[in-house]
């Protein structure tokens, strides 16, 4: 019977595995790409069979999803160690950008894939999902706490913000960034 408890705690069960596999792939991602050979590469490193890799039904996506997620939880990790009441909100917003996009510089040359799958119309609804949750985690480190139509015109212009500010970063060849 599908989605019954028993199917869903088998599930559940590839979980951590599907983790560290998707973790172990991160380090492959600036020389594979965001690709199915990075998932079984990450794999293979931890010792265990390439085919360990289809325990991401969405493939590389997933490993993109993994990283999106990772990266703003560490994003905001780092800014909880900042002295965040000392700081004025633009502050903490202008910073949590930066650490976040500073994340993503190991990726920098294959980050472009990456955007391309968020942007396919069946990842779309993914895609979305992670950049609203690491736009409403800036906010609320910034001590946001708007309910009204405020509440969508910031999070609406923030994200344009970053989202023009990672385009530009893809082509921008600074030192540190190429």
């Amino acid at each position: 019977m599908t989605g019954s408890a028993t199917s869903e705690s088998k599930s559940n069960e590839y979980i951590p595995q599907l983790e560290k596999m998707l973790d172990a792939s991160l380090a492959h991602v600036p020389t594979l790409g965001w690709t199915d050979a990075t998932l079984r590469a990450g794999a293979q490193s931890l010792g265990v069979s390439p085919s360990l890799a289809t325990l991401a039904p969405g493939g590389p996506m997933d490993l993109v999803t993994h990283w999106m997620r990772r990266a703003t939880l560490e994003m905001s990790r780092q800014m909880r160690t900042m002295p965040l009441r000392a700081m004025r909100p633009s502050e903490i917003i202008r910073t949590a950008i930066r650490v976040r996009l500073e994340l993503q510089t190991p990726y920098l040359n294959n980050w472009h894939e990456a955007m391309a799958m968020g942007a396919l119309p069946f990842n779309l609804p993914t895609t979305t999902n992670e950049l609203f949750f690491m736009i409403d985690e800036m906010w609320a480190l910034a001590g946001d706490t708007s309910t009204q139509m405020d509440w969508y015109t910031k999070r609406g212009t923030l994200l344009a913000v970053y989202a023009a500010t990672e385009v530009y970063m893809l082509t921008d060849k600074s030192e540190g960034l190429s």
